[in-house]
């Protein structure tokens, strides 16, 4: 519990399940995402209703290749957008929205609340991509989501990274089942 309460707050009181998810813009946003790739009109509302339904929160990541290339996504003549965030001064601009995103998680971790997974997006998704290996992440993930990997590795922050890929009906399906699972077992 956090040690110093405002006063007239009454912590018993308080419904809070401490539980939150952490999600790149686009979920939540479709229009964060590049002309031509939103899947919903406005949202994905399927994932909303389950963190709605395990009371999880939902912690929204701002939207890398926004933040590091502009709401155009501006690139060199010939530069693909992976490419482009790959250089610099996209890549520092990466690392400094990745160390700010593990700074407010711990945070949170401080303050006893949990963080139950890292929601990336789409498999083609040159910044927020996620892809496994093994046990860990692939090379071929989004160049966000391996630095904030990197970040959360750095900091011993150990949390379950998958993406949601609403490209496709059936492995959007996947996807959803997982963190209904997580949600639930974590849950109990």
């Amino acid at each position: 519990m956090p040690q110093d309460l405002p006063s007239g707050i009454n912590p018993r009181g308080d419904r809070r399940s401490r539980r939150f998810v952490l999600a790149v813009e686009c979920i939540f946003n479709q229009n964060a995402r590049i002309n031509g790739a939103a899947a919903w009109p406005a949202m994905n509302l399927e994932l909303v209703r389950i963190c709605e339904r395990h009371g999880a929160g939902i912690v929204q990541i701002r939207c890398p290749e926004m933040h590091c290339l502009g709401w155009a996504r501006k690139t060199a003549p010939g530069v693909w957008l992976r490419e482009a965030m790959e250089r610099e001064p996209a890549l520092g601009k990466l690392h400094e929205l990745a160390a700010s995103v593990a700074e407010q998680t711990q945070d949170y971790l401080a303050n006893g609340y949990r963080p139950m997974a890292v929601l990336g997006a789409n498999p083609r998704s040159p910044g927020c991509a996620v892809h496994h290996e093994g046990d860990g992440l692939a090379a071929n993930s989004g160049v966000f989501i391996l630095c904030l990997a990197e970040e959360f590795r750095r900091r011993g922050l150990e949390i379950p990274f998958r993406g949601i890929r609403d490209c496709d009906p059936k492995l959007m399906t996947e996807d959803l089942e997982w963190l209904e699972a997580l949600l639930t077992k974590e849950q109990k």
